[in-house]
């Protein structure tokens, strides 16, 4: 618990930090490319983005949709398993895990998948 109020709590001082919303509601599923895991999600129209972390991790994923500087168009969001990171997945297809720090931990490529597709067997978790 004390791990998902850290998380949620990080998403949303991103999210105060200056990122637009968008005004559309949707979901989607990604899975991390060259890794066993991934988020199935929902956003709302304020832009409150909310699920799960799917393949061989699960746990609950909370953050935000809208515009981050620099890097256009994205969601950032806390994954239950990277303690002090937010992901910015951006619509370009690559992603990027940022620490609290602001250093950079990991980036990549995902692509969209069906609910419950997850990377090849395996594979390790992002942010490992």
């Amino acid at each position: 618990m004390k791990n998902i109020i850290k998380s949620a709590g990080f998403a949303l001082a991103a999210m105060v930090m200056g990122f637009a919303v968008s005004a559309q509601a949707g979901t989607f599923n990604i899975v991390f490319d060259t890794f066993c895991d991934g988020v199935s999600a929902t956003f709302d129209a304020n832009g409150v983005t909310f699920g799960t972390e799917t393949g061989c991790l699960s746990g609950p994923v909370v953050g935000t949709k809208g515009r981050v500087e620099n890097q256009g168009k994205a969601f950032s969001l806390a994954l239950n398993h990277v303690l002090n990171g937010i992901y910015v997945i951006r619509t370009d297809h690559t992603w990027t895990i940022y620490l609290s720090d602001g250093s950079e931990l990991q980036s990549g490529t995902w692509s969209a998948a069906p609910a419950g597709v997850t990377g090849g067997g395996g594979l390790r978790p992002t942010g490992q």
